[in-house]
């Protein structure tokens, strides 16, 4: 959202795709939406001649994800070629699940890839070599930055103080408690499971060791309240059996992403 915002700050046309949407209505996707179309930035269904006409008369087209490749063939069909020579193909993932030929096979053919890390870049670069025999094509690597309103917060000695309390007031956490934070959706891939059972064994070896340590708190944000997941399931039952309930807290996902 932030590069279709800083495109269109500088005068481009840009049209936002979603190529994965839930079937029912969901509030996350309404407000990401809404604050789109408010910047000027066009909002589109993944399928139809619509979403094919942009493609092809669009000077660059930016696939955000690894998954993304399903879309050039599904909607695209026998036009994919048509867009291949015009797309930057933005890469965050770095898992093995990932690289299937139905994902990647049209990485070789693309413009460039736009990667978050040269550790990640070398991933893809080996992975796709020897898994699939595919070339990658030239690649940038653009570490991420953080966002405007974060930064603001950062530069503010006060706004980082007043946030700083109200996130501890919120969960029940002391200012001189020790907080341990995991910001990411919440899914098996993720890894909020090993971050539990790592924040449950650390509390185990403080007991043992009879260390004297501030009281330590961990906070998982990311979670989705309404649509509890088979997988953050299993996390608010491992909390409820080590009786942990006083010490982990579940934070649902928000787009004030500065109170995170």
């Amino acid at each position: 959202m932030e590069l279709a915002f800083l495109l269109r700050g500088v005068g481009a046309d840009v049209v936002w795709i979603t190529n994965q949407k839930p079937p029912e209505p969901d509030q996350v996707i309404y407000s990401l939406e809404s604050k789109m179309l408010d910047k000027g930035v066009q909002v589109l269904p993944a399928k139809g001649e619509r979403a094919v006409e942009t493609a092809i008369k669009s000077d660059l087209v930016i696939l955000n994800t690894a998954v993304a490749g399903k879309w050039l063939d599904a909607v695209l069909k026998e036009k994919v070629s048509l867009v291949l020579p015009k797309v930057l193909w933005w890469i965050h993932e770095m898992r093995g699940h990932y690289f299937k030929v139905e994902y990647v096979k049209h990485l070789p053919f693309v413009a460039g890839a736009m990667i978050d890390s040269h550790t990640t870049a070398e991933y893809w670069k080996n992975r796709t070599r020897e898994r699939l025999g595919i070339k990658m094509p030239e690649t940038y690597v653009v570490y991420l930055r953080n966002s405007k309103e974060l930064m603001d917060v950062a530069d503010d000695s006060v706004a980082k103080r007043v946030l700083r309390e109200h996130v501890r007031e919120s969960l029940g956490v002391r200012n001189d408690d020790l907080l341990f934070a995991i910001i990411n959706s919440v899914s098996r891939g993720k890894g909020q499971d090993l971050f539990l059972r790592s924040f449950y064994e650390s509390l185990q070896l403080i007991q043992e060791k009879k260390l004297q340590v501030p009281t330590l708190h961990a906070v998982v944000v990311g979670s989705d309240m309404n649509a509890q997941t088979k997988f953050e399931t299993e996390l608010h039952k491992f909390v409820v059996e080590k009786k942990l309930q006083d010490r982990v807290h579940f934070v649902n996902k928000t787009l004030a992403v500065a109170l995170m």
